[in-house]
């Protein structure tokens, strides 16, 4: 696959043959805006739609205080 391209515009690499690794990511969120956790909940629930994708542990969520801008609600935030 090459760099740069969506994960959606990809060639199916199973179909074409292509050989496959399994890598690991970890990914931070953060929302502070309406909802922040039901945000957190969604974009969660968006990442384990993606084909050959799989979720393997999630962070429990925690609050922190915005950095340089007191006139924000606190963030949501976990990790997966």
């Amino acid at each position: 696959m090459r760099t740069g391209v969506p994960i959606s515009a990809a060639p199916d690499a199973h179909s074409a043959g292509v050989h496959t690794e399994t890598r690991r990511a970890y990914i931070s969120l953060g929302a502070n805006q309406g909802d922040a956790a039901g945000n957190i909940h969604r974009a969660l629930a968006a990442i384990a739609a993606l084909p050959y994708l799989e979720i393997l542990a999630l962070s429990p969520q925690y609050l922190s205080e915005p950095q340089n801008f007191k006139e924000q609600p606190f963030f949501v935030n976990q990790a997966a």
